[in-house]
């Protein structure tokens, strides 16, 4: 899969989704995230070198996201879930 489906924030009940593609202009965007309050789990999300704009990410609401276990996050296939990185997952989720 290359895109997440457009309208994938309408399910608003969705409670797992361990797997996101950030689209481009037409596809799935970062923002779109913000739409699905009750995901919890692992979260994967990639291609975030979609993500151009920083009021993009921050409609994504991911300090709402409570029940998160463990979140990833990939640029051009590189993964980064380490704390040390130079902005740290608080400062993503206090956001």
């Amino acid at each position: 899969m290359k895109e997440m489906p457009h309208d994938i924030h309408q399910l608003k009940s969705l409670q797992r989704l361990p797997y996101v593609i950030v689209g481009k202009e037409s596809g799935f965007g970062i923002g779109g995230l913000r739409g699905l309050p009750k995901i919890h789990g692992v979260l994967q999300i990639s291609k975030m070198e979609n993500v151009v704009r920083v009021e993009d990410a921050l409609q994504a609401n991911m300090k709402d996201k409570r029940y998160i276990d463990e979140l990833s996050l990939n640029w051009d296939g590189r993964i980064s879930n380490d704390v040390t990185e130079s902005v740290s997952v608080d400062d993503i989720l206090d956001k």
